[in-house]
């Protein structure tokens, strides 16, 4: 599996369920499945300059502003698809960020795409002061901190004193450049316009299996139900427009040669059976990374916040505290 068939696949099946549901005459569905969220994580929001808002989760809105862990979601995802690391707040103080255009966040009129979000990042890191501060990024959250590592020095310079990378890539090895994936894109955009006259036309729909089984795909050996329903629920939540403009950005993705030159420590932890990140993509950011440390899970897939929870957590809390401690000392 590769990411441009997995975003097709994601993209037919969000149409396809949103055809069902305008048929059925029902309307979106809920955006997350019912998670135990720690009582510390209250809602913030950020209004961005080009008319946009960030919304995010602080254990500490008006807490400390050193060794702050801020955790960024995947694709489809949102800022509680790491409600098991919320427990980190016991120690730290916590920020998990809807990136634009999922969840509770609103993409304005800079558009869609991990260069976009990584310049939410530096106005989130900016507009709260934050100082050694510890950035963790799933999937696309951590394309994102290697483009904001590759775009903006002086912020990560002055801000960050550790990076994490879970189930990501520095890179992606199937490049596929936007004149080849706008032709392909095209028609499912179109598509989105039609969907009440699809409805219409089109007898009854079949329940989003497709979408369903993409991402049953994207986790490893053991999945437990509720992390399936959790992710399926985000899945279902996101604007297939957004997607679709998002994706390019995704597959054309490259900062390796950039994240040489980070000094910042920096751990990679990815599953033994993800099929979109796979182990190698790992490995690469290790070798480019002059103070990395990487872990290969047993059995774990694309999702390993929710699928190993205690070993995503354990190495968030190993960084942090290799990450101050450093800080202090230089």
């Amino acid at each position: 599996m590769n990411w441009l068939g997995l975003g097709l696949g994601l993209a037919g099946g969000v149409l396809a369920e949103r055809v069902a549901r305008s048929r059925a005459g029902l309307g979106q569905m809920p955006a997350i499945a019912e998670v135990q969220r720690d009582e510390r994580m209250a809602d913030q929001y950020l209004d961005l300059t080009d008319g946009g808002r960030l919304h995010y989760l602080d254990s500490e809105p008006d807490g400390s502003r050193d060794g702050t862990i801020v955790l960024l979601h995947g694709v489809t995802l949102n800022a509680d698809i790491w409600h098991h690391q919320f427990a980190l707040s016991s120690a730290h103080r916590v920020i998990s960020i809807d990136l634009r255009a999922h969840g509770q966040s609103v993409a304005g009129s800079a558009g869609m795409g991990i260069p976009e979000n990584a310049a939410d990042l530096v106005t989130l890191l900016d507009a709260l002061d934050l100082r050694r501060s510890v950035l963790i990024g799933h999937s696309m959250g951590g394309m994102t901190i290697g483009r904001f590592i590759a775009d903006h020095e002086a912020t990560w310079r002055k801000r960050v004193a550790g990076i994490g990378f879970v189930s990501s890539a520095g890179r992606q090895p199937k490049h596929v450049p936007r004149p080849v994936v706008n032709p392909l894109l095209a028609p499912l955009r179109a598509l989105t316009d039609r969907i009440p006259a699809l409805a219409d036309r089109i007898g009854d729909v079949p329940a989003n299996d497709l979408g369903e089984a993409m991402v049953r795909a994207s986790f490893g050996s053991t999945p437990r139900p509720e992390d399936l329903r959790l992710t399926i629920d985000a899945f279902e939540a996101m604007e297939v427009d957004a997607f679709l403009e998002i994706v390019p950005s995704i597959l054309e993705h490259n900062v390796l040669d950039a994240l040489v030159a980070c000094p910042l420590p920096a751990s990679i932890i990815v599953g033994s059976r993800d099929n979109l990140t796979p182990p190698r993509e790992s490995r690469a950011l290790e070798r480019a990374l002059p103070n990395a440390t990487l872990e290969i899970v047993p059995g774990g897939g694309h999702q390993l916040m929710l699928e190993r929870p205690d070993e995503v957590t354990a190495m968030i809390a190993e960084l942090a505290a290799r990450s101050v401690s450093r800080a202090v000392a230089s």
